[in-house]
């Protein structure tokens, strides 16, 4: 698998650096999709799946980044995993700039990271869920939108 990333450096502006790879969508994803590994795939395809993430399944322990683009299933699909992007995330709570985004149970969406630390078992469970990346701009709506996000994830295998 290839990665690549994305240089714009022009005189008049400061540069932007993005890094994504192309993947092939194991379900129809969503433009802003936050997407994992399909590691239900066998041999080498491990890493070329994605699927649309939630913390119910198995696949979210592996988090591949945000989709750039509305596909269907078994269409190619770039993915960003270090970087700016648009980003499907919840918005039953308010997000700020520079809060933690992490996967929430519904499918492909990010939400705030909550710490409960009542006690040390639910403050494991508050930890438990994968972070995406850190939001760059607020949002208090109260409707799944999309957020600028600056996505932090390890670069694929």
């Amino acid at each position: 698998m290839s990665t690549r990333t994305v240089l714009v450096d022009k005189k008049d502006t400061a540069s932007v650096a993005r890094c994504s790879f192309w993947a092939i969508a194991s379900e129809a994803i969503t433009l802003g999709d936050v997407v994992c590994y399909d590691v239900s795939q066998t041999g080498d395809n491990d890493y070329k799946y994605v699927l649309r993430s939630d913390t119910d399944s198995i696949n979210s322990a592996v988090p591949a980044g945000v989709a750039l683009a509305t596909v269907a299933s078994g269409a190619q699909v770039e993915v960003v995993y270090w970087g700016q992007a648009d980003t499907r995330c919840d918005g039953t709570t308010d997000i700020v700039a520079a809060d933690r985004l992490v996967i929430s149970a519904a499918s492909g969406v990010a939400i705030t990271q909550t710490l409960d630390i009542t006690s040390a078992a639910t403050l494991k469970a508050s930890l438990k869920a994968q972070e995406i990346g850190i939001a760059l701009a607020g949002r208090t709506t109260n409707s799944v939108d999309l957020v600028n996000v600056f996505v932090r994830l390890p670069r694929p295998a």
